[in-house]
């Protein structure tokens, strides 16, 4: 009863979100860094998932930025001379959005009564 897309920000704000909200299901969103031409209009995509609302609850979401990593990882590891190739490698603003989610149901065993049941969606 989750799931997870990859999609424009402008359809994400203007379809998606308000047309699964009618249906019960709330949103979370990470959207990309940078813009990427698209023929005449400039877009930018990014992460969504969506949840039913009677079903699970939002616990914790975590927006992850790879340009910021590979920068991260480059400066701690890369000799200065080769840097510049390595970022070229890695920066390709990649985005992940990771969200934990609690059910609502319970499933709970006479072995662990009252134990939470959480999902991680990445």
């Amino acid at each position: 009863m989750a799931c997870f897309i990859i999609v424009q920000s402008d359809h994400f704000e203007e379809f998606f979100a308000p047309e699964l909200d009618k249906h019960g299901y709330q949103a979370l969103y990470k959207k990309k860094t940078t813009e990427v031409f698209n023929g005449s209009i400039m877009t930018i995509d990014g992460c969504a998932t969506f949840f039913r609302r009677d079903r699970f609850s939002h616990v914790k979401k975590y927006e992850v930025e790879f340009n910021k990593a590979a920068q991260s990882l480059t400066d701690a590891l890369v000799p200065s001379s080769q840097k510049k190739t390595a970022l070229n490698r890695l920066v390709k603003d990649n985005v992940a959005l990771i969200v934990v989610l609690e059910a609502k149901f319970s499933n709970y065993g006479v072995d662990n009564p009252g134990k939470r049941q959480l999902v991680c969606v990445v």
